[in-house]
């Protein structure tokens, strides 16, 4: 029966190869406009196309092999392979090291890297959330990228002589046989060794990855821990060790196909960092389902033919590209067959991991001291915040208001991942949306700031519901992939003259309100303050509705949760509703702060970075997306300010920071805030002697008593009190017992388990 299985699913496959292969070849030589007038590719493009579709299908087996055996989608595929890269390249240019050597240095380096994040890195987060883990490889891109960077600096390739620029592949290579050239067809271009190595080395380590994994022991042992990593364990497998194997074959792939790329193209796209050729791999491996690499491989070859000609055809309309990548994702994933095995909903669920912080317990919230407490600190915040335009210039309070919109940014991510465990890598592209919309409202149609914000943030919402409900199919990274090829393809389509130059406004005009103008920073960063202020009350208070319980609920348990009559789709279109209104709210509020519409400032690279903020300050509270822009103020004051100091706030809060707060920190900062308040609650509870289980739970009271540091002296009337006011119970409390009184308890306890034992003793008698 399984082999019949096993057959039929072959059949099935090769039927879907055939039919895709003959729509790429209908599509690009009867659909494309060809030379003259005519119809169809040339033979020559198609060619380059083949060719750097096996280099981005390289990338795609990556991301296919790390997400096999960790279960995560790693961002940083192209970027654990850019320091050998770019040092191949500097070792080929700078001191003419043969193309060979220089390839398999670069190539061993790669390796080297992976194996090094795999052992210093991911095995800290081998069993936390594959949320948090997959934030953690977005990270890595960025702090990888450095590394390659220095990599590129070493005084031994040129010293001085050399710009960055030049470091990082600008000059040109010499490769082997130079005079060898041939030409495809009638085209006048020309291809040699570039080419036809990258084929010949693309194709080897397809066959070497095949061998490794069917005819060696340790291959075959990575395949049964990646199917089932339990049963692995049982049977002996070191599964740790065969993780570090496969991001060392990782590795050594990215930094393959990172030289190769440089190879038939220029060495400038080695430093692995531009997220649409990530895409590329990215939409390969999820048609691929994760499973298949000779799917993800065709994926990626049918891909890069298919934008090679658009290119071709259009050279003037690429951005087409980006929006048919989505639409293919989108339209791959849903005619996928709806069978989903008992690892797959393991996967769903463990993307929905999130730290959940409880509130202040409600025996000590009743206490005057705690309340007061409570509303001093949001007191001092708030004037922090209202004497901002007093203390900083026109330029620092411009970078403030910004600030401000992107707490609403993280605000949105709080609603739609935290709240409904919906990972979304594309928020900047709904700010887009919202920008634009508002902006042409207002500067188009002359309609009031105060209806173009709602009208604006509601047409954001409309389409986030629309994206979303590709989520009743997509779970987990499906969604991730599709709302990242959504933020890429909305930043290349929205800002395009071409399409949309009759909506984008040249300039967007502050908003009047009766005698109230403001065109002035410090009027118009008070509106700020005002208006974010009431989202963030609003979705605070929803968070104690039914509508907060219910996503949290269908988060925890989408069965459990249905079992009560909870409507799972109406109420993950809803957490897409809200968190888009947010989204297009902070954009509409972005573009009239910044009297225009900057398209570097709604970026795809913006929706990772935030995604990754989000999943440092905490996705689970509100109060999360509160600490992220406070991060983000003080990452803005480390941008402005000069000298050694800059430096060093710009590595800590910048991409090394980040990583070194994630690997001190898995729960994010906002479990040290918590942490630091439960630890202060502990203190006040044990002071006043309250029974609060809440705050013990998880904890052994007299190790708490023999920790805990009194903050005043014992006081019998304000113990009663508070026992009147909580309507609590009192306990017996350790933390202003002398040492005559440790030992008579010490005493009483070791008589209560003597007289328990020889009870025992006495009834077995």
């Amino acid at each position: 029966m399984n082999a019949l299985l096993r057959k039929g699913s072959r059949v099935r496959t090769i039927l879907v190869a055939a039919v895709a292969t003959a729509v790429v070849l209908v599509f690009t030589q009867f659909v494309l406009p060809g030379a003259g007038g005519g119809r169809g590719t040339p033979g020559s493009i198609v060619f380059f196309g083949g060719v750097t579709g096996l280099i981005s299908a390289l990338t795609a087996v990556g991301i296919v092999l790390i997400y096999r055996t960790n279960r995560i989608i790693n961002f940083a595929q192209t970027a654990i392979g850019a320091a050998g890269a770019i040092f191949a390249y500097n070792l080929m240019v700078a001191t003419h090291w043969p193309y060979p050597l220089a390839f398999a240095i670069g190539v061993v380096i790669g390796a080297a890297i992976g194996a090094i994040v795999d052992v210093a890195v991911v095995k800290r987060f081998f069993f936390a959330s594959r949320l948090l883990l997959t934030a953690l490889t977005v990270t890595l891109q960025f702090a990888l990228l450095s590394i390659a960077l220095v990599f590129a600096s070493f005084s031994f390739f040129g010293g001085t002589d050399r710009t960055l620029a030049d470091r990082l592949g600008k000059e040109p290579v010499h490769f082997p046989f130079p005079g060898f050239h041939f030409h495809i067809g009638s085209n006048s271009l020309s291809y040699g060794f570039p080419e036809i190595f990258a084929i010949a080395m693309c194709v080897a380590v397809f066959i070497g990855i095949t061998w490794f994994f069917y005819r060696t022991r340790t291959g075959v042992a990575v395949r049964a821990a990646a199917e089932n990593s339990e049963r692995a364990s049982l049977l002996g497998i070191p599964i740790k060790q065969m993780s570090t194997v496969v991001w060392a074959i990782a590795g050594a792939i990215s930094a393959v196909g990172l030289i190769l790329l440089g190879t038939v193209t220029d060495f400038t796209s080695s430093s692995g960092g531009a997220i649409t050729t990530l895409v590329h791999s990215l939409a390969a491996a999820v048609l691929a389902r994760m499973k298949s690499i000779p799917v993800a491989i065709a994926s990626a070859v049918g891909i890069e033919v298919v934008a090679q000609a658009v290119k071709w055809s259009y050279p003037d309309r690429v951005e087409l590209i980006d929006l048919g990548l989505l639409l293919l994702i989108v339209f791959g994933l849903l005619v996928q067959s709806r069978e989903r095995s008992r690892g797959d909903e393991g996967d769903a669920g463990s993307w929905k991991t999130i730290e959940e912080f409880r509130a202040i317990p409600r025996e000590l919230l009743a206490l005057r001291g705690i309340r007061v407490a409570r509303w001093i600190g949001a007191g001092i915040l708030l004037l922090v915040v209202l004497l901002v335009p007093w203390i900083l210039n026109v330029g620092p309070m411009l970078q403030a208001g910004r600030v401000l919109i992107y707490t609403l940014v993280l605000l949105s991510l709080v609603v739609l991942t935290g709240w409904a465990g919906q990972v979304s890598l594309g928020q900047f592209g709904f700010v887009a949306i919202g920008a634009v919309v508002g902006g042409a409202l207002t500067s188009r149609l002359s309609v009031p700031f105060w209806v173009a914000l709602p009208a604006a943030a509601i047409f954001t919402a409309l389409f986030a519901v629309i994206l979303g409900l590709t989520s009743l199919r997509i779970r987990g990274f499906y969604l991730a992939v599709t709302t990242l090829a959504f933020s890429v393809a909305a930043q290349s389509m929205l800002f395009s003259q071409k399409y949309f130059g009759w909506l984008l406004p040249s300039r967007v005009d502050r908003p009047t309100a009766f005698f109230f103008d403001f065109n002035d920073e410090k009027s118009m960063y008070y509106l700020l303050v005002v208006l974010v202020m009431i989202v963030i009350l609003v979705v605070s208070v929803l968070r104690r509705t039914r509508v907060g319980r219910v996503l949290i609920g269908l988060r925890e348990n989408e069965q459990n949760a249905q079992s009560f009559g909870i409507n799972a789709v109406r109420a993950r279109l809803t957490a897409f509703a809200l968190s888009g209104f947010i989204a297009g709210y902070a954009g509409v509020l972005l573009a009239h702060q910044q009297r225009a519409i900057d398209p570097t400032s709604y970026s795809s690279a913006l929706s990772l970075q935030f995604f990754v903020l989000a999943a440092i300050t905490g996705f689970g509270a509100v109060s999360g997306a509160v600490i992220g822009g406070i991060f983000i103020a003080c990452q803005t004051l480390a941008l402005s300010v000069s000298g050694p100091v800059s430096i060093f706030l710009g590595l800590a809060l910048g991409g090394p920071g980040l990583l070194l707060i994630l690997y001190s920190f898995p729960r994010g900062l906002s479990s040290v805030v918590y942490g630091l308040r439960d630890s202060l609650l502990r203190i006040v509870a044990q002071r006043r002697q309250l029974v609060v289980p809440a705050l013990f739970a998880d904890f052994d009271p007299y190790a708490v008593e023999r920790n805990l540091v009194p903050l005043a002296e014992r006081d019998e009337r304000r113990i009663r009190e508070s026992a009147r006011q909580t309507h609590s119970y009192l306990r017996e409390s350790a933390l202003y017992a002398t040492d005559d009184d440790d030992d008579r308890r010490g005493r009483d306890e070791e008589a209560k388990a003597l007289q328990a034992a020889a009870q025992r003793v006495t009834e077995g008698g």
